[in-house]
């Protein structure tokens, strides 16, 4: 899976998956991505038995090896998924081929650290954004990837001095 949209679509796949893993909760089974990406594993799932369901399932659909301190370790299923599948980073990927030069080409960690008004030069009107963007939506789900939070994103990249790339990636990452 090279296609960085790929990647964010498949990191909402699995969250589906980890969402079924607890289908015996009907609370959370109802939720939306959005809601349940942001739902805290631990006041959904307080029970030693619903936890422990909850780590099978997990091993079985989408295979991931989960004892109960991952749970109480990551506050939310989405902080649960990215420590095993960092969205940040596959977000991060999808924009990068849209940044400026050189930073269209460097590793990601040297794009993080990039000034974001050299990184995306015109702001929210710019192609490195409005490029951005057009990726973006395919890979975000649309209830995770609002108009908005579309707006407010938009905001950060027209507000780009003094921010770093980084700033901007963890604010579409953090989903809503």
């Amino acid at each position: 899976m090279d296609n960085p949209i790929e990647l964010v679509n498949n990191w909402f796949k699995i969250l589906d998956d980890l969402q079924s893993a607890c289908n015996f909760n009907t609370g959370l089974a109802k939720m939306n991505s959005l809601e349940f990406a942001n739902a805290n594993i631990l006041q959904n799932l307080p029970t030693t038995n619903q936890q422990q369901l909850f780590i099978i399932r997990v091993k079985q659909n989408p295979g991931y090896d989960l004892a109960t301190g991952d749970l109480s370790a990551n506050a939310t299923f989405e902080a649960l998924l990215d420590s095993r599948e960092p969205l940040p980073f596959y977000v991060a990927l999808t924009v990068r081929p849209h940044t400026a030069a050189p930073y269209c080409t460097q590793a990601v960690a040297d794009l993080l650290d990039a000034p974001l008004d050299s990184a995306m030069p015109g702001g929210s009107a710019g192609p490195a954004w409005t490029g951005s963007l057009s990726d973006l939506k395919a890979g975000i789900r649309p209830v995770c990837f609002t108009a908005t939070f579309q707006t407010a994103v938009a905001a950060t990249v027209d507000a780009a001095k003094g921010k770093k790339v980084s700033d901007l990636i963890n604010q579409i990452a953090k989903l809503g």
